[in-house]
């Protein structure tokens, strides 16, 4: 018995969460942006997405525009996050946070 493409069933693709943290950004963007953002949902119900995907101050970015205002929502969260200069200095900030290396000869 062969089974055909559309008798497969996937399991659900949850949309993903976000709290702020630059470091998860490009993941969560990337992903939210594939699930819902492209899809052809309407903007209420994106807007009904986003707002459950985000906590902490993205949510506060956005949480007092009204449903049908998804674009400018979206766009919100994009050019405050997918900023390359706000992601370099997050992983910049990083790198320096890292306690020194202290050894007390070259071999080791």
């Amino acid at each position: 018995e062969t089974s055909t493409l559309s008798e497969i069933r996937l399991p659900k693709i949850d949309v993903p969460t976000w709290d702020g943290d630059l470091g998860t950004f490009e993941n969560f963007w990337a992903m939210f942006h594939t699930l819902v953002h492209e899809s052809k949902l309407s903007n209420v119900v994106k807007m009904t997405y986003l707002k459950r995907a985000l906590s902490g101050s993205p949510l506060k970015l956005i949480q007092n525009l009204n449903n049908v205002n998804y674009s400018e929502a979206y766009n919100l969260i994009d050019e405050r996050y997918n900023n390359p200069r706000s992601l370099a200095t997050f992983y910049v900030e990083k790198m320096l946070s890292f306690p020194p290396l202290h050894s007390p000869s070259l071999s080791n």
